[in-house]
C-alpha cells in the first residue's frame, strides 16, 4: 500500500502540474481574447498562417480584418489584390472610423484601376488620421492618375513635409513637375536632396532627365549611368520592395522596363550632345 503511494505520488504532481499550467494558459487566451483580441489573433497567425484561427481569436474585431487583408496585399499569404479589398471593406463595416482600413482600401482601388474609390477612401483616411503622412503620398498618386496635378502637387508636398527622409515623394512629385513640362521647378527639388539618395535608381533617372532638360548634359548623364549601376545591384525582388500593393507576378517586367527606361534615356542624350 504505502509502495504504490510513493510511485503515484510523483505522477500526480506531474498531472496537476500539466493541469495547472493548461489553465493558466487557458485563462491568458481568455483574458487576451477579451481584451486584446487583435494581439491573440496576430501571434496566432504569426504561428500557423491560419486566417480562420486568426479570425475567430480576434472576435470580430475591425483591425484583425485590416491585419489579414494587409497580408493579402504584400504580406505573407498569396497575393490577392480583390481579396485583400473584401477584408478592408468588412473591417470598415465593422468600424467606419478605422482609418488604416480606409487607407489599405484607397491602395487597393488604386492599384485595381477604381480611381473613385481610391479618392473616397484616400479622403475618408485623411479626415479620419490627418496626421498619417502616408495618406498625403496616396492622394499624390491617386490624383496624378487622375491627371489632377494641383492635387497631386498638394498631396506629394505635404507628404515630403512629414516624411523628408523618404525619396519617393521627391520622385513622384518631380515626375507631375516633368508632365507639365515645369523642368526648372523638378530640378530645384531633386537637386538639393541629390546626395541624400545616392544609390536610389528611381532618383538617379529621374534626376538626371531634369538635368538632361535643363541642358547639364555631362551631369546628367553621370546621373543616368549611376541610375543603371544602383539598379544593376538590385534583383526583381528587390526592385519590387518599392512596391509593395503590386503583384510580385510583376516584378520581373518591371524591372525590366525600368532598366529599358534608363537605358533609352541615355541613347537619348547621346543624340543630344557632340560625338
Amino acid at each position: 500500500m504505502n509502495d504504490t503511494n510513493k510511485d503515484s505520488s510523483p505522477l500526480m504532481r506531474v498531472f496537476a502540474a500539466f493541469v495547472g499550467t493548461v489553465a493558466v494558459v487557458l485563462a491568458i487566451v481568455v483574458t487576451l481574447s477579451l481584451f486584446a483580441p487583435r494581439f491573440l489573433a496576430g501571434v496566432a497567425f504569426s504561428y500557423t498562417n491560419n486566417v480562420s484561427l486568426a479570425l475567430t481569436l480576434g472576435r470580430g474585431h475591425s483591425m484583425v480584418y485590416t491585419d489579414i487583408g494587409s497580408e493579402y496585399f504584400g504580406g505573407s499569404l498569396p497575393y490577392n489584390a480583390q481579396l485583400a479589398g473584401k477584408f478592408f471593406d468588412e473591417a470598415i463595416q465593422r468600424d467606419a472610423e478605422n482609418y488604416l482600413a480606409h487607407y489599405q482600401a484607397a491602395r487597393v482601388a488604386f492599384v485595381l484601376g477604381d480611381i473613385s474609390h481610391a479618392q473616397e477612401h484616400i479622403g475618408l483616411s485623411t479626415s479620419l488620421a490627418p496626421e498619417f503622412a502616408r495618406n498625403y503620398y496616396m492622394q499624390g498618386l491617386i490624383y496624378g492618375f487622375a491627371k489632377n496635378d494641383e492635387k497631386a502637387e498638394a498631396g506629394f508636398k505635404e507628404f515630403i513635409v512629414r516624411a523628408p527622409e523618404v525619396w519617393a515623394g521627391y520622385v513622384d512629385l518631380s515626375w507631375i513637375y516633368f508632365a507639365q513640362g515645369k523642368f526648372p521647378e523638378g530640378l530645384a527639388l531633386l537637386e538639393p536632396v541629390a546626395d541624400t539618395f545616392v544609390g536610389i535608381p528611381w532618383f538617379e533617372n529621374a534626376y538626371g532627365l531634369f538635368l538632361m532638360h535643363q541642358y547639364r548634359y555631362t551631369e546628367a548623364g553621370e546621373q543616368f549611368a549611376r541610375a543603371l549601376a544602383s539598379l544593376e545591384k538590385m534583383t526583381p525582388a528587390d526592385w519590387g520592395v518599392a512596391y509593395p500593393g503590386n503583384d510580385p507576378a510583376f516584378y520581373e517586367t518591371g524591372y525590366a522596363q525600368m532598366r529599358s527606361s534608363i537605358e533609352n534615356n541615355i541613347i537619348s542624350l547621346s543624340r543630344l550632345t557632340p560625338q
